[in-house]
């Protein structure tokens, strides 16, 4: 490297001269690594090369710049014992000098911090306080040392930079920097050498002591090291320094010729000759005292000493022997005893207790020996203390017991308090003479209308039964009562629904329900059939059977009703022949469906690509001039016409020629068997109708009558729109026809043309002399009558007396009112208000309705079927206004007659 100053080494005097002495530099030119080379020129052998003046930075060993870590390793190829290393830095870069570690260890591991870490260099980070030259003495044998280091001190990461390494050592059996002292002057072990600083390493030799092994024992120690004390010696003489013998013997508590070892576990005293076991200790102890064999915790009872080996004194026992054989109070005294227990053997006095009948009764115990527990007895008042003698209960006993501390029990004949009461007095279910002593209770109970556990008091009012259990109030009586029969408790008028038994008191079982339980749960008509049910209603959960209703489904539908829970009504179906009567089950229409709709009651209409009777045609199946999926659900009609060579209203049959005056599938019809507006022999081959249909008739053919309740053009009129006295839903389909007339207030033959002003009633007669319209049903004038008339009506004339007129008046009268009648029908023919029907077409029944004598009206009962809304409303006018006088005569003169 250019610019690199001279290397210069400072040496620390001493150990530079172990060069000159017999010392050995044993890692000179060993093998060297080292984790990393900065320079090729500077491998890790240039540190163990023996130079350490160079005059060039080539002769340090560095590792890279950069690194995580970096280490520097020798191998001495010996072993070597607390070996003193010198460690020459480079003085170019101290700062490589902090943070440096040495370990030494006897294998080559890959990892560099294996072994034992000799040293740590420490200092500031730029290395100006650590010396150049560094001398540490690594103890212990090794063989490889490590130079590691992971300090960046300087920003280029952890490096090594040394200029030697060495190890130095003496040969063997010389210490000190010049290797010229023996170790024979030190006490080293026999099979132990000195280091490099004299140090013993395996020890100092028995009797010797200090780091070099010169140091005789102090007083009361002894052995290797001098690490022993001296043994437990009867004696206060020394022991022996290497051995540690005492010649006296050992102190009490120790064994064997130093007087070290303490007495076995099951043995103490002077030279351990006492045995543990044969203490009387209060507790199980291990002889933990070598010494004296002291029992922890005391002695035993009857036993006194340290060790507990001396027994009471006679007339004396117990704890530490301080109780008195005289003092007990057994049932025969005595002043002898056993020394341990103190034992009386017949027994103690009355009120006292214990081994040693020392230990009167607590307050909670009596009796002999104490053996009775006052809270075991059976008082009325319980005590859990009691007179330690006698036990007397104060206030007397518990039901069922005797004697004065109430521990007797009663006899089996006799219960209750004091044992009083007698088991056949009893009124159980089942007598017996004899019964539980303390309540008397009747096993299985008592006597309907008793009750109390002995069967010893009877029902109140409102209860009843076996043991008086059954609350009359909780009965399902019809009529419910707070009281009743204390035996039965019977219900005078029968249950609630779901209820039975005499007193109401059981429900109906599950297969059972309503009144009395009567009722079967399998004859129900359920959807879904169960033998079990509601034990009140029955109710089906999912509802009836077709044809069945009712909450249990025992009721059969009217006749005018089917399907679930005869929810649909007959009437509602679209069936092809109407009827308000149907199968009760089913709802079948007989007859089929009308058209657009299906199912078996015909209660669906055809879906959208479905149409016609029970929805059988398909709509893309038609052959309309536009095809479509979807189509009228009733006709299928093609809206812009069919296909060319199709014809129908839903396009759905070919055309084909038929012979004159024939038509239709086959050619099978004719054409004269129409019902056309006009009639025709001819026609196509569908059987057109040109200017359409006469009235009851449809189809393109017109041969197919309107359904049942639909009449008139175009089947356009509905039976149920009509106002016939007699309603029907049905009626004939070309009239309409009313066959028993109309309601009041209107006429026509399908009783549809409201009648108009000025008349009134059953086929529209004419009103009164009213000042106002009369009423359209009644004929009842809601105003004033006009002058010369009376009645609810205004119909009756009173203007003219027949007692004043005279006959010439009579007949004058008469002439004058033929005449003019004569005038005006002559008058009404010409002007054509007026037409003449021939009586040879007129019918009976139609003759007598227009029967009006002697009045020349024209009668407002008369068949209107002719008379056009114009000509009905001017032939009113005319009668009531043109023609007022000559109809006032007439009808004075029909009074008259």
């Amino acid at each position: 490297m250019a610019g690199v100053r001279i290397l210069g080494v400072v040496v620390l005097a001493g150990w530079i001269q172990l060069t000159s002495g017999t010392g050995t530099n044993v890692a000179e030119n060993k093998p060297a690594w080292m984790s990393s080379v900065w320079e090729l020129t500077q491998p890790a052998s240039t540190a163990v090369d023996g130079v350490t003046l160079a005059h060039d930075y080539k002769y340090s060993a560095v590792t890279k710049p950069g690194e995580l870590s970096a280490w520097w390793k020798v191998d001495l190829q010996t072993q070597v014992q607390s070996a003193l290393v010198t460690l020459y830095f480079s003085t170019f870069y101290k700062s490589r000098r902090n943070g440096v570690q040495l370990y030494t260890s006897m294998t080559n591991s890959s990892d560099p911090k294996e072994g034992n870490l000799c040293h740590s260099v420490t200092g500031r980070a730029n290395g100006t306080d650590i010396p150049d030259v560094l001398n540490v003495t690594c103890p212990g044998a090794w063989r490889y040392l490590t130079g590691y280091t992971e300090t960046d001190n300087d920003g280029y990461g952890p490096m090594l930079d040394f200029v030697e390494v060495q190890v130095w050592t003496c040969a063997s059996g010389y210490y000190e920097s010049n290797c010229d002292q023996s170790c024979a002057a030190r006490h080293c072990k026999s099979d132990s050498s000195c280091d490099v600083m004299g140090l013993c390493v395996g020890g100092c030799a028995a009797g010797y002591q200090g780091t070099d092994c010169t140091q005789a024992c102090a007083s009361g120690y002894y052995g290797s090291n001098c690490d022993r004390s001296c043994g437990h010696c009867k004696s206060d003489s020394n022991c022996d320094v290497i051995g540690g013998l005492f010649v006296g013997g050992c102190a009490a508590g120790y064994q064997g010729t130093d007087c070290t070892q303490a007495c076995g576990p099951e043995y103490y005293g002077a030279d351990c000759g006492q045995l543990c076991a044969n203490r009387h200790c209060k507790m199980n102890s291990s002889c933990p005292d070598k010494i004296q064999g002291q029992c922890v915790g005391g002695c035993a009872a009857g036993y006194l000493g340290t060790d507990c080996t001396q027994a009471c004194d006679p007339g004396r026992y117990g704890e530490v022997c301080s109780k008195y054989c005289g003092r007990r109070r057994c049932k025969t005294p005595s002043d002898t005893c056993d020394h341990v227990t103190g034992m009386c053997p017949d027994g103690c006095e009355s009120g006292v207790m214990g081994t040693d009948c020392f230990q009167t009764c607590s307050s909670m115990m009596y009796g002999p020996n104490c053996a009775s527990n006052c809270s075991s007895r059976h008082c009325k008042t319980p005590s859990s203390t009691c007179d330690r003698v006698t036990g007397k209960c104060p206030d007397g006993c518990e039901d069922g017991w005797t004697e004065i501390d109430c521990s007797r029990t009663c006899t089996s004949v006799v219960y209750g308090p004091n044992c009083a009461s007698n088991c056949s007095s009893r009124h159980c279910k089942t007598p017996s003479s004899t019964c539980d002593r303390v309540t008397g209770q009747c096993p299985d109970g008592c006597e309907d209308g008793w009750t109390e556990i002995d069967c010893s008091g009877t029902c109140t009012s409102m209860m009843y039964g076996p043991n008086c259990a059954s609350n009359c109030s909780s009965r399902h009586c019809k009529t419910p009562s707070s009281t009743c029969d204390r035996v039965t408790g019977q219900c005078p008028d029968e249950c609630e629904d779901g209820w039975t038994e005499i007193d109401c008191s059981r429900t109906c079982t599950s297969t059972m329900y309503g009144p009395n339980c009567a009722s079967n749960c399998s004859s129900r008509h359920c959807k879904t059939p169960s033998s079990t049910c509601d034990r009140v209603t029955g109710q089906c959960p999912d509802g009836c059977e077709d044809g069945w209703t009712e909450t249990d489904c025992s009721r059969t539908c009217t006749s005018m009703m089917y399907g679930p829970n005869c929810a649909s009504n007959c009437s509602s179906r679209h069936c092809k022949t109407s009827t308000s009567t149907c199968d009760r089950a089913t709802g079948q229409c007989l007859g089929g469906c009308e058209d657009g709709w299906t199912e078996i009651d015909c209660s669906r209409t055809c879906t959208s690509v479905m149409y016609g009777p029970n929805c059988a045609s398909s709509c893309s199946s038609r052959h309309c001039k536009t095809p479509s999926s979807t189509c009228d659900r009733v006709t299928g009609q093609c809206p812009d016409g069919c296909e060319d060579g199709w014809t129908e209203t839903d396009c759905s049959r070919a055309l084909a020629n038929c012979p004159p005056g024939r038509y239709g599938p086959g050619c099978t019809q004719f054409c004269n068997s129409r019902n056309c507006e006009t009639p025709s022999p001819v026609c196509d081959v569908t059987g057109s109708c040109t200017d359409g249909c006469r009235d009851g008739w449809k189809n393109v053919d017109c041969r197919i009558p309107c359904p049942s309740g639909k009449y008139g053009p175009n089947c356009s009129k509905s039976c149920d729109s009509r106002h016939c006295e007699t309603a029907r839903v049905a009626c004939d389909h070309e009239t309409g026809t009313c066959a028993a007339g109309c309601r009041e207030g209107w006429i026509g033959t399908d009783c549809t043309q409201k009648c108009k002003p000025g008349t009134y009633g059953r086929d529209c007669s004419r009103c009164g002399h009213c000042d106002v319209t009369c009423n359209d049903g009644d004929g009842r004038c809601p105003g004033e009558c006009l002058d010369g008339f009376t009645g609810d009506r205004c119909d009756v004339d009173v203007r003219v007396s027949p007692v004043t007129t005279g006959v010439i008046g009579g007949a004058g009268g008469i002439a004058v009112m033929l005449l003019l009648i004569g005038g005006l029908m002559i008058c009404l023919l010409k002007a054509g208000r007026l037409k003449w029907i021939p009586t040879t077409t007129t019918d009976p029944q139609e003759l007598r309705k227009t029967d009006t004598p002697h009045t020349g009206e024209m009668s407002t009962h008369a068949p209107t079927s002719d008379v056009k809304d114009q000509d009905y409303t001017e032939l009113n006018d005319f009668t009531r206004e043109n023609d007022k006088s000559p109809y006032d005569v007439i009808q004075n003169e029909n009074n008259q007659i």
